[in-house]
């Protein structure tokens, strides 16, 4: 009976998961999702497997093949490249990436807290951990899949982690053999998997010492290093591209910007807060972050008053630790700095959730209080405007539409090359060149930006003029 009702209990966690997230399968694809379609399309007319980016990243400075290579392939051909289907998808990778981090908590808390309900509060860890604003962009940006690959991927890793090292018989042998094979999956979905060893370790130090369990731990952790050595070998031989500037690693003022944003954002702050308050010197932005964090705060709050006297000195220190390492990868990023890159160290927060799982009045208040926090976040992203992320997706969509209506009424118009005439980069990065090209069956090449005060170099041309206000219009020229 019991068993029953945890499964209803989970089934439940997911439902409310997917219906919390819903709105996002609405949002288009905007700015690096039309680089990936691209490619994607590109390489299927090559007819080239939908495996070959595992051992070619001639078309990426990322080798990422399971999350970049493999999905879009899946997304562009099976999918038919509809932006609906691939937010569905991401959702339900969301979800499933939710799931994985309950099942962790779920293991650790049965080690290190035997007397309670294990799976309860991996059930509210999972929950709490699904809805923070950090995984918004998992699934309003279709790219943005990556980090939910990541979490899955990693988050089984250390749960089979704890599970190998803790248990014995069959499930230990079992629960071993599934650690690489995940491991590796992380790995093949983005870079920052390369913590995990320190993470492996962090667990192992909290469920706490065991003579017994010494030399299982430590031939597992050698085997979790020296997979993440050969990944480290082969991703060095792959990727022979440097990053773009803003990915690049630097030591300097950027680690302490990156650190007090991703401080806020581990605080449910939304990024277009900082973004609005910054640039647009919003008021109404600020109240809304505000209210944000103060939600979060809140809850947390009470949730560490029901937990005050299960929670010792050691987890908090464990949990700031494993924080810590969670985003030191990104600390030393040059420019971009995305609410997702909070993930890998917000499992830390989800562990310490758990173990503040009681049916008590007081945590389900504090509970509610953070699911208001991410609900008031996630909804101020939906209706910002412009130049907010979402309403760039929108306007770009707009102007790809009537675009491709352009095309359709006359096609002779659209003769390559096409000149472009942009007035406000920024705004034109929501659907970029590879939009265009993608939109109208073309190749980036077919695109050749001209700068407002200068005539094409054909003496009779179309330019394709996208105005700072309004739509996209055609202006022929003659000379």
């Amino acid at each position: 009976m019991e068993s029953k009702r945890h499964g209803l209990l989970a089934l439940g966690a997911i439902a409310f998961l997917l219906i919390f997230w819903s709105p996002a399968i609405f949002i288009p694809y905007w700015q690096d999702d039309y680089g990936f379609l691209l490619q994607a399309r590109e390489a299927a007319s090559r007819h080239e497997s939908w495996f070959s980016d595992f051992v070619s990243t001639s078309r990426s400075c990322f080798w990422r093949p399971l999350s970049v290579g493999l999905y879009w392939r899946f997304v562009e051909q099976t999918l038919n490249g509809d932006a609906c289907a691939a937010h569905a998808l991401n959702l339900v990778l969301l979800a499933a990436s939710s799931a994985a981090v309950g099942w962790l908590v779920a293991a650790l808390l049965r080690v290190r807290f035997p007397e309670i309900d294990a799976r309860f509060g991996g059930i509210l860890a999972g929950v709490l951990y699904g809805v923070h604003g950090a995984r918004f962009l998992p699934v309003a940006w279709a790219c943005g899949v990556q980090e939910s690959f990541l979490i899955l991927f990693s988050a089984l890793t250390l749960r089979f982690w704890l599970v190998a090292i803790t248990a014995d018989g069959a499930g230990g042998i079992l629960a071993a053999a599934a650690i690489l094979p995940c491991a590796a999956l992380a790995f093949l979905s983005k870079e920052t998997a390369i913590i995990l060893p320190v993470l492996a370790m962090i667990l192992a130090a909290w469920i706490g010492p065991n003579k017994r369990l010494a030399r299982r731990t430590w031939l597992l952790g050698a085997a979790l290093i020296a997979i993440t050595g050969l990944w480290w070998l082969i991703h060095q031989r792959l990727v022979t591209q440097p990053p773009p500037e803003q990915y690049r690693m630097q030591l300097g003022m950027n680690v302490l910007r990156n650190g007090a944003c991703l401080s806020l954002f581990l605080l449910n702050m939304p990024r277009e807060t900082v973004r609005f308050v910054l640039t647009e010197h919003s008021l109404t932005a600020a109240i809304w972050g505000v209210t944000c964090v103060a939600l979060q705060l809140g809850g947390c709050v009470v949730l560490w008053r029901v937990a005050r006297d299960r929670i010792r000195r050691w987890d908090v220190c464990l949990g700031i630790v494993f924080l810590a390492v969670g985003l030191a990868p990104h600390l030393p990023m040059g420019w971009n700095c995305y609410e997702y890159y909070a993930s890998m160290g917000l499992m830390a927060y989800a562990i310490l959730v758990g173990m503040a799982a009681q049916r008590t009045r007081w945590m389900w208040t504090g509970a509610a209080m953070i699911v208001l926090s991410s609900a008031i976040g996630v909804a101020g992203n939906y209706l910002l405007p412009y130049p907010s992320l979402i309403a760039r997706a929108h306007w770009s969509q707009r102007q790809l539409d009537i675009v491709r209506e352009m095309r359709d009424a006359d096609p002779r118009a659209f003769q390559t090359p096409i000149y472009l005439n942009v007035e406000d980069p920024h705004k034109f990065l929501g659907m970029s060149v590879p939009g265009l090209a993608y939109t109208l069956g073309l190749r980036v090449n077919d695109f050749v930006p001209l700068p407002s005060a200068q005539n094409p170099p054909r003496p009779s041309s179309t330019v394709l003029v996208v105005p700072a206000e309004g739509d996209v219009l055609l202006h022929a020229t003659e000379r």
